[in-house]
């Protein structure tokens, strides 16, 4: 929830990379470091970790932990630092928790609580290595993200656009198939950059 009980905006803007965005995964990854100094790795990911990509305006941060009892048991603190807990997201598994933190109804961040097993470690660490060695795959991300959420785009008058999904839950919906897309170049690209 936001701060005053409302829920967060539910729409999407894929805006253009902001430079501020590596500064609020510093100060996040010093604050969840004080809740959960038992992790094993902080590390930015996604779109707001690749210099120049275009992205929504919510920073990503991976926290590898061996245990998520912990997250958990300090939900509470989490929550006071400013990380709800989302018990009922689509992320949540065996090996995956989700918390964000919403500042005057705007999600700033979209936190990854993961075991180390959790295949979801490689592939955000491949996703975000991949498009900061190739601009052009990045800049070609980047494109077909804005073009994904002008399709989930409200209408001018606050109705939602025509279509199925014409929201953030449709752009949601709608982005792993362009992620998978992109993951299977960047698999490829690892596995040239090994054999290199």
């Amino acid at each position: 929830m936001a701060d005053d009980g409302r829920v967060p905006d539910d729409t999407v803007s894929v805006v253009p990379h902001d430079p501020g965005w590596a500064g609020r995964f510093a100060q996040a990854a010093t604050t969840l470091r004080r809740v959960l100094p038992e992790a094993l790795l902080i590390e930015h990911v996604g779109s707001t970790a690749v210099p120049g990509l275009a992205a929504r305006d919510s920073v990503d941060v991976m926290v590898v932990i061996d245990d998520l009892g912990l997250v958990r048991e300090r939900a509470p603190a989490l929550a006071v630092a400013g990380f709800d807990l989302r018990l009922g997201s689509s992320f949540t598994s065996d090996d995956h928790l989700f918390l964000r933190r919403v500042v005057d109804h705007h999600r700033t961040h979209h936190v990854h609580a993961l075991l180390p097993s959790s295949p979801a470690v490689t592939d955000y660490l491949l996703l975000r290595d991949y498009l900061r060695a190739d601009a052009d795959a990045a800049a070609r991300y980047g494109e077909a993200k804005i073009r994904l959420a002008a399709e989930h785009r409200p209408a001018d008058d606050g109705r939602a656009a025509p279509g199925p999904g014409a929201d953030r839950n449709g752009y949601v919906r709608a982005k792993p198939m362009l992620v998978a897309a992109v993951m299977a170049d960047a698999r490829a690209w690892a596995a040239a950059t090994r054999g290199a």
